[in-house]
């Protein structure tokens, strides 16, 4: 590892670190969310840097990132969106809506009287 590396990793370590510990002792509920993974695998706030440094020197070794998995895109749902209506039928369906509400009006009108 070249020393700017490990510089930002002993900063990276450092830092969160102090920030589990910070959580740890203030907010143990947040802690134990927050962290869950990192307890599960038994890492402490003294064990970041080493961690750091262990997945460091593995993407070193083989920086190729991991092969995608295939996804089966037929089993997923599509969506079909409707067509576009045409001018003839937007406008009836205007028109629809106003006989509609004068009818409505002329009903309530009706009730009134």
């Amino acid at each position: 590892l070249s020393p700017v590396c490990l510089g930002s990793l002993r900063r990276a370590a450092s830092i969160n670190a102090e920030y589990m510990e910070k959580l740890k002792e203030e907010e143990p509920e947040k802690f134990e969310k927050q962290f869950s993974r990192y307890i599960k695998a038994g890492l402490g706030p003294d064990d970041l840097e080493d961690m750091y440094k262990k997945v460091h020197a593995a993407i070193r070794e083989n920086p190729d990132p991991a092969p995608k998995k295939q996804v089966d895109v037929s089993s997923m749902k599509s969506y079909v969106r409707p067509s576009k209506k045409s001018l003839e039928q937007r406008r009836a369906d205007v028109l629809a809506k106003i006989a509609k509400i004068k009818e409505e009006a002329k009903a309530k009108e009706m009730e009134e009287d």
